[in-house]
């Protein structure tokens, strides 16, 4: 068979563990970063670092990246890490923001319990997306619906319906 891709995948696998809004709307987030990277749309990392150091002030175009550029370097993919200096080029519209424990731990992961047609007829309907050759399908518009509450899992009731 052939393969969807791996963002489509990524999205049936949240859709199958019923993935909590706030964790979904991030990784949505991420997942849309690496589709406009991997497009060319946004610079990789490897590409942003080499124009940083080749628009230094220090650098002679002789290959050698002095202290002064390796520090400048570090510092700034450190504040842009952080979120303290922008980046549109390699990030796009995403804004790095802290990382906190806050319903870190609430999803439950629930694919044991679900049964072979179940995850065929998922993965079946993300390959017909993937093939409409629709550039937005990756968006949170389109990305797989499921019963999301934030911090919460699905009771075993409303699951075992909807996989019937």
């Amino acid at each position: 068979g052939m393969f969807p891709g791996l963002v489509p995948l990524c999205y049936a696998y949240l859709d199958f563990i019923h993935c909590d809004d706030e964790s979904f709307r991030r990784i949505d987030e991420y997942l849309t970063l690496i589709r406009r990277r991997a497009s060319g749309e946004l610079l990789t990392p490897a590409t942003w670092m080499r124009r940083f150091v080749q628009s230094h002030p220090e650098y002679k175009q002789d290959s050698v990246v002095t202290q002064g550029i390796a520090y400048d370097l570090v510092r700034a993919c450190d504040e842009i890490g952080r979120g303290q200096r922008a980046c549109p080029e390699l990030l796009g519209e995403t804004v790095v923001e802290p990382l906190t424990s806050v319903c870190a731990y609430d999803t439950q992961l629930r694919g044991a319990a679900c049964r072979q047609a179940v995850v065929k007829k998922l993965l079946d309907r993300l390959w017909k997306r993937a093939g409409s050759g629709d550039e937005s399908s990756d968006s949170v518009d389109t990305a797989p619906p499921s019963k999301r509450g934030r911090c919460s899992s699905p009771s075993p009731e409303s699951s075992s319906s909807s996989e019937s």
